[in-house]
């Protein structure tokens, strides 16, 4: 969903809008160390929430459904993360816009992603 800046919202929209760009300085810092291999640590992923049960979905980009343990901001229980971006099927995790997830067994009943 967009951020929306307007002059009624504007102490909410400025809010937002630093949250926003903490979260995608976060993501980029995150990028450029996977790029030098130096991303995620041990630490990131034992402090990171585990998904288990989980299943790629596709509207109109990649994102996973599955029951979360151990995240920072939620509830353990069933979840949709935000967009994801890097995804490292040998390792077993995803970083998506807002964090690092480590990837437990996937739901047996969902297929592969399938990309045109």
């Amino acid at each position: 969903m967009p951020l929306i800046h307007s002059p009624d919202t504007i102490e909410r929209s400025a809010r937002a809008l630093h949250d926003a760009a903490a979260r995608y300085e976060t993501l980029a810092a995150d990028l450029r160390r996977m790029a030098a291999n130096t991303a995620p640590t041990p630490a990131e992923l034992t402090a990171a929430p585990l998904l288990e049960g989980w299943r790629w979905h596709q509207q109109p980009v990649p994102f996973l459904v599955g029951t979360v343990q151990g995240h920072p901001r939620l509830a353990d229980g069933p979840v949709s993360t935000s967009p994801v971006i890097v995804h490292s099927p040998a390792h077993s995790w995803v970083r998506t816009v807002s964090r690092f997830y480590v990837l437990g067994q996937p739901d047996p009943q969902a297929g592969a992603l399938r990309r045109g």
